[in-house]
């Protein structure tokens, strides 16, 4: 195995600097990926399945690293270079290999591997249309190992249960916006067939694990805009500044020269942000279509909804001539297609009674005032159909309906006792549960946090969502408490 190993690295050296020996190479790398399947007991591509064999696990395991990264690093220069070399049939082993990696990953413990194969499917998925490429691509999604466990394993991944967030890296947190915006390519691509949005549709009834992915994602559109639109309001105000000719030509030419490096850098950054939250803002949009449910969970509504009412305000309300700018297009820019996705989010979970509740409960960002605003832009920048802004403009009258109802309903509880608080929120706790480290806190807080991270917040210790044991007693003293304030008050 090494001596082949290393005959496929002398043979890839060569060939990169020999255009005309890559096709060699690449079957070459076939054949050292065929006996890596060998080891787990595959002998032919198209018969592999899931779990794989045990007994080739700890030899597999035994492997250096560079074995596989030399392959994925070397089919994706073949492809770029000579694409043809992909209509063989050599390159099967290697795609299910690919495969295997992704979907097995208790295998391949150097998360780098692993996301390095997925930057290969994103690449292929990419250039989808590609009629030389277009053969590797079918092959690849239409093994029936795609079929059945690549959509949890991308979720998975995504959500950083395994390698995202773990590579120990100094650039760690920027490298999971890299990953994961290759994962929504690949999601996208997979989208547009029956056959993968039907599995979607079925990994998402398994909302723990669901409900962790979009989480994540959530948390990346949150970063990712709330950075782009104050990286754009910085860029307005140095063109501002720019403006005034007089009050800029008086200004120190070392001040100016900084403010234009600033405005170089600022752009810079949005050109890099903005894309990748477009991406992660997308998938958002077309999940939420067919898989409502979960972004209606009680771990994420919240969370959800003040995103939404933040961005909508933020584009149309008062204040949205902070973000004008003079090219747009240079920082990736695109306002009206960024309102566009952030209303086919309220659309699409419109009809959901907990969606509109939710809505309301974001003191931050909600007010009467926020539709009649971003509704009036809509319509004048003919942004969405007639039949879609009929249902927002419906969705806007219920959630102040229901806002004028809890105003009037709205119990004081300023004066609740500490331990009917919960430790990290404040708020009164309507389902306490007992942490093992003997704390009290709201299930609802505890399991957002743990969407988060798997540990105690209190003492760091590893915690799951089956250790937590409710408080019957504490809850029973609330429920009273309230009980008999309430009657005050009547």
């Amino acid at each position: 195995m090494f001596q082949s190993l290393k005959k496929a690295k002398q043979c890839a050296n060569v060939a990169l600097h020999d255009p005309n020996l890559i096709e060699i190479s690449l079957e070459f790398y076939g054949k050292v990926a065929q006996l890596l399947l060998r080891y787990v007991g595959i002998s032919s591509p198209l018969e592999a399945r899931l779990p794989l064999a045990l007994q080739g696990q700890m030899s597999w395991r035994a492997l250096p690293d560079y074995y596989l990264d030399d392959i994925w690093d070397f089919f994706l220069t073949a492809a770029m270079m000579v694409p043809q070399c992909l209509s063989k049939r050599s390159i099967d082993d290697i795609l299910t290999l690919m495969l295997i990696a992704v979907c097995s990953q208790n295998y391949i413990r150097n998360p780098y591997i692993v996301a390095k194969a997925v930057e290969v499917m994103h690449w292929l998925c990419a250039r989808s249309d590609h009629p030389i490429l277009r053969n590797a691509t079918e092959y690849l999604f239409n093994h029936l190992l795609a079929q059945e466990h690549l959509v949890k394993a991308l979720t998975k991944l995504y959500a950083g249960m395994y390698y995202v967030e773990r590579t120990g890296a100094s650039s760690e947190f920027y490298d999971k916006f890299n990953i994961r915006y290759h994962i929504e390519i690949i999601f996208k691509y997979m989208w547009r067939r029956p056959s993968f949005r039907h599995v979607f549709i079925t990994t998402a009834r398994d909302e723990k694990d669901f409900i962790r992915f979009l989480n994540m994602a959530i948390n990346d559109v949150l970063y990712l805009l709330d950075e782009s639109l104050q990286l754009l309001k910085k860029i307005h105000e140095i063109e501002s500044a720019m403006d005034r000719k007089e009050a800029w030509e008086n200004m120190p030419s070392e001040s100016r020269m900084n403010k234009l490096q600033q405005l170089s850098q600022f752009e810079g950054q949005c050109n890099t942000y903005l894309p990748l939250g477009m991406e992660t803002l997308n998938m958002l949009e077309y999940l939420s279509g067919d898989v409502p449910n979960p972004f209606c969970s009680p771990d994420l509504i919240d969370r959800l909804a003040a995103f939404l009412n933040f961005n909508l305000n933020e584009l149309s309300g008062p204040n949205c001539i902070m973000l004008k700018i003079k090219d747009p297009l240079k920082c990736s820019f695109d306002p009206k297609r960024l309102l566009e996705k952030i209303v086919g989010i309220y659309i699409n979970l419109a009809h959901d009674d907990r969606f509109a509740e939710a809505l309301t409960r974001d003191e931050r960002s909600y007010r009467a005032s926020l539709f009649s605003s971003a509704i009036e832009k809509i319509q004048k920048r003919h942004i969405t159909t007639s039949s879609r802004m009929e249902t927002l403009l419906q969705l806007s009258y219920r959630v102040k309906r229901i806002a004028e109802e809890k105003a009037r309903e709205e119990m004081d509880l300023s004066d609740a006792p500490d331990e009917f608080r919960d430790p990290l929120m404040c708020t009164v706790m309507t389902d306490p549960v007992l942490l093992p480290s003997g704390v009290v806190m709201d299930r609802s807080v505890i399991n957002k946090h743990l969407l988060n991270s798997l540990t105690d917040p209190f003492n760091r210790q590893p915690l799951t969502v089956d250790q937590l044991i409710p408080a019957t007693d504490i809850r029973e003293q609330i429920e009273n408490w309230m009980r008999d304030k309430k009657n005050r008050t009547v």
